[in-house]
């Protein structure tokens, strides 16, 4: 990836830089065992978390990877579900669900000043829904529609700290349950 603007295209990534930390945290955490229990040796670990990023990012098949990678189908798609399991490890329970809400003191060294007047804010919540194909039951129809929205979705609690970093979310809920059931039932 040597053009500029190359890897921010397949990857979505801003710079090389931030490839760069993503891979370094990887290799920090470790991968352990592979999705489908054997490891793969032949291609760089860099390849393969790019891999997963193009996977991630333009849904690619399998199969085009394949070819474009020179490898089988099943071992691209050995790397793309390990590397997701993995990502998921440190991005979202490594970041997120461990370290939960951030103290105010941390928050107030990074306030915008648009929040001056909230100083104190640790979170902000907020419920967003996510559009679903419709479901072949009537049941799962019913439970996942939106009246909101006027269509089929999931939807899940986000919190934001005041400086714009994503600190918590909830599972997923079918998209008739309101706000309210979804905070009451996580608190």
């Amino acid at each position: 990836m040597d053009k500029p603007g190359l890897l921010e295209h397949y990857t979505g990534l801003p710079s090389i830089e931030k490839f760069r930390i993503l891979c370094q945290l990887i290799e920090r955490v470790g991968i352990g065992k592979y999705n489908r229990g054997w490891t793969v040796q032949s291609i760089s670990s860099e390849d393969q978390l790019l891999i997963t990023m193009m996977k991630l990012r333009w849904n690619f098949t399998f199969v085009d990877l394949a070819y474009r990678y020179s490898f089988s189908t099943a071992t691209i798609s050995n790397i793309f579900h390990t590397y997701v399991k993995a990502l998921h490890e440190i991005l979202f329970v490594g970041m997120m669900k461990e370290p939960g809400i951030p103290p105010v003191v941390y928050n107030q060294a990074s306030l915008p000043s648009c929040f001056s007047t909230f100083s104190r804010c640790r979170i902000v919540l907020d419920c967003t829904e996510i559009q679903i194909a419709i479901p072949g039951y009537m049941d799962a129809q019913s439970a996942t529609f939106s009246s909101y929205k006027q269509r089929n979705t999931f939807k899940g609690l986000i919190g934001v700290s005041p400086n714009g970093v994503v600190t918590f979310a909830s599972d997923l809920y079918p998209g008739s349950t309101s706000d309210k059931e979804i905070v009451c039932h996580i608190s």
